[in-house]
């Protein structure tokens, strides 16, 4: 005879949302990474297109 037991049943829903939070946790950490190198990337550009004028300036 098989029985529903409530216990087993939030036990499980804690655990499935404890790894739906890690996976999506993980998700956002590397996206967050991706963005944040590619906004430093636009920046670094910026700034050896202005040293190239000012350098052009200079001489």
């Amino acid at each position: 005879m098989s029985t529903f037991n409530v216990g087993d049943a939030i036990y499980q829903l804690v655990f499935l949302a404890l790894l739906v939070f890690v996976i999506y946790f993980i998700v956002t950490f590397f996206r967050s990474n991706k963005k944040r190198k590619t906004q430093l990337d636009r920046i670094e550009q910026k700034i050896h297109d202005v040293e190239e004028r000012l350098n052009k300036q200079q001489n």
